[in-house]
This record gives structure tokens, sequence and C-alpha cells, in this order.
């Protein structure tokens, strides 16, 4: 878990102060919804944590790559149109030396009725 003192502690005040100002300003939608089959929701209650998954357990094996696309472009976007430039592109330096094959996701929805997504966890 990140904390603002590790923040400060690993990359210093200034990006601390980026990156407070940041989340105090981001909207952050009130509840998430993870899509999982019944056995793994008792898994998750009983032990109260989440599992990320490697990659290479997706359905699609191309969709990280689609995925890694997506998040660098909104990177690049956020790099230019933000006040938060320094902390943008300090991001996307990083995220730019990430081998895509070495992921791990855990997927979370802001919508409880996506029956595409339904569909894949009542055929199983």
């Amino acid at each position: 878990m990140t904390t603002r003192a590790n923040i400060a502690k690993t990359f210093g005040p200034t990006l601390q102060k980026i990156f407070e100002d940041f989340t105090e300003n981001s909207k952050v939608p009130p509840l998430f919804y993870h899509y999982t089959k019944i056995t793994t929701l008792e898994k998750i209650l009983s032990s109260r944590k989440l599992r990320l998954s490697h990659v290479s357990k997706l359905d699609d094996k191309y969709e990280i790559r689609h995925a890694h696309k997506i998040a660098e472009n909104s990177i690049k976007r956020y790099s230019k149109e933000t006040k938060f430039k320094t902390l943008w592109n300090f991001i996307l330096k990083s995220f730019q030396q990430i081998n895509i094959f070495e992921y791990y996701i855990l997927s979370f929805s802001d919508r409880n009725n996506n029956p595409n997504l339904w569909e894949l966890y009542v055929r199983r």
C-alpha cells in the first residue's frame, strides 16, 4: 500500500504535493463492482482478500496489448492537458518500461448490470 510517507520518501516532497493535489481533485466512482464466480466470491469473503490474476489467464491474449495501448494513450493525454504534468510524465516514463506480459490484473466495473460480463461467469 502506498502511503503519503512512502511517496515523499521515495519520490520527494514535490511529487508528494502533486500526488495529493491530483487525488483530491480526481473523481472516483463511489462504488465498484467485481464480476466473479460464486466459488470465488466465497473465497474473497472468507479470506477478506482479492487476488490478482496473471495476464496469461485472460480469455483473449491480445486484450492486454489493447488495454496497454489505451492506458498509454490516456497517460499521454493527461501529461499534456493537466496541471499535473510532472506527475503524468513520471507515470508515462515508468509505464513505458513495463513488460506487458508480466501484468497481474484485477478488474472492476462501475456497472452492476452488464450482461456481457455476467455471461462469462454464468457459462463457467
